[in-house]
């Protein structure tokens, strides 16, 4: 029988409800390395991709992502956030 996920806030069944941005909560690995964020990494999101921080080379004018010498595109939050801010559920694993 399959376990069936439901959100924390309202009880609906995960994905179906906008307590969450249930999208980023499924990317919750870099794109690049293919590692799951851990509550303290830093996280660059390019084109509604999650990156670490360390895996990508940015470029201070206008906040450019460069990965391995080839353009992805500007951030979507400048320099990078903490992955605690971006996906909720990280925090709490922590704990257990």
């Amino acid at each position: 029988m399959p376990v069936v996920q439901v959100c924390d806030e309202c009880g609906a069944k995960a994905g179906t409800c906008n307590c969450y941005d249930w999208e980023i909560k499924k990317k919750a690995k870099c794109f690049y390395c293919d590692e799951e964020f851990v509550w303290d990494d830093y996280v660059v999101i390019v084109e509604d991709e999650l990156y670490h921080k360390d895996c990508v080379e940015l470029y201070p004018t206008g906040y450019f992502a460069m990965l391995d010498g080839e353009p992805l595109g500007e951030t979507e939050n400048e320099d990078g956030q903490m992955a605690s801010e971006i996906i909720d559920d990280l925090l709490d694993e922590e704990e257990a």
